[in-house]
């Protein structure tokens, strides 16, 4: 075979042995199931994205409750523990779904598509991967529920008076809040490494990452700004609204 290698590559032409097409397939599988991961991890971001989103409209909708509460001498820990609680709670409730509809879901399917399939596939629980993936599924969805909670700490009484004031609360600068940025961060790039399990993939995902969040960032600034400066003033309430 080896002989025959310089005619091979002198007519341009490739060859295997049978002894590197078992390294071949095993290389092409390695890298399908690192991309899967990233996949799956993409997915649980997007998913904790909309957790932060919702917890942003959530604590926003509260903090006139948290200034009345406030007027009382409720200290903000006590406060801020509160909300995280319930936090907590919901993460759990959303992990638990998440998982029973997992099982469900790998009971069902396999019924579904033994006929498609050319051999039969054993249904069983890897409790082992459930464990995993309610662990990462909770600590994502607290991760992301925590960066919105530190404004109900920066709340005054004085904001149960002056509701307009309460929009300073949500988007003052608070040190716990990048603190929490600073572990997020570290979170993503320690789940990238657990599913890579290379650190020189993990940090380019996570760099990645961070471009792209960046450049929407600078996209949703951009439009913001000339829909300000340059949309019709006379154009009618659902058009300047929709």
């Amino acid at each position: 075979m080896h002989k025959h290698l310089a005619h091979f590559e002198r007519h341009r032409l490739a060859s295997e042995t049978l002894q590197e097409r078992p390294s071949s397939i095993g290389l092409t599988l390695e890298n399908l199931t690192q991309y899967l991961n990233l996949v799956g991890v993409i997915a649980l971001l997007l998913g904790g994205v909309g957790v932060a989103s919702g917890m942003q409209a959530y604590i926003k909708h509260k903090l006139s409750t948290v200034a009345i509460v406030r007027c009382p001498g409720a200290p903000p820990q006590q406060i801020f523990a509160v909300y995280v609680i319930q936090a907590g709670c919901l993460s759990v409730i959303g992990v638990a779904v998440g998982a029973f509809l997992g099982i469900a879901i790998q009971t069902i399917l396999p019924q579904i598509m033994q006929d498609f399939l050319p051999v039969r596939i054993n249904f069983f629980v890897a409790w082992e991967a459930i464990l995993q993936g309610i662990a990462v599924g909770l600590g994502i969805a607290l991760l992301f529920a925590l960066p919105p909670l530190p404004s109900v700490r920066t709340v005054s009484p004085l904001h149960a008076l002056r509701i307009s004031a309460l929009d300073l609360a949500v988007t003052g600068k608070d040190p716990w809040r990048r603190r929490l940025y600073v572990v997020l961060a570290a979170s993503i790039l320690g789940f990238a490494v657990m599913q890579t399990r290379q650190w020189s993939h993990a940090l380019s995902f996570v760099a990645a990452l961070a471009i792209a969040g960046g450049l929407l960032v600078l996209t949703a600034h951009g439009l913001t700004r000339l829909v300000l400066a340059y949309f019709p003033s006379g154009w009618t309430f659902e058009w300047r609204q929709g």
